[in-house]
C-alpha cells in the first residue's frame, strides 16, 4: 500500500460505521445511503433482541424446572 494513512482511514471508518463504512459510496444519493444504513441497523437490532429473548426464555424455563423440583 503506497498511502500510509489509507489504512488508518479505513480502520476509523470501520470502527465508526462497521462494514457499511467500507462501502464505496461514490455516485449514491445521501437519502438512499441513510435509508440503507437505518435498515441495516434495525435488522442488527432485531437479531440482537431475538437472541436476548431466546436467552431469557431459556433462563425462565430453567428457573421453572428448578422451582418445580423443590419440595
Amino acid at each position: 500500500m503506497t498511502d500510509r494513512h489509507r489504512l488508518k482511514n479505513w480502520m476509523k471508518k470501520y470502527k465508526e460505521f462497521g462494514e457499511f463504512g467500507l462501502i464505496d459510496h461514490r455516485g449514491r444519493r445521501d437519502e438512499y445511503v441513510d435509508q440503507d444504513r437505518q435498515m441495516s441497523r434495525l435488522k442488527r437490532e432485531n437479531e440482537m433482541l431475538k437472541k436476548c429473548l431466546e436467552i431469557w426464555m431459556q433462563e425462565m424455563k430453567r428457573k421453572d424446572i428448578l422451582a418445580s423440583r423443590k419440595p
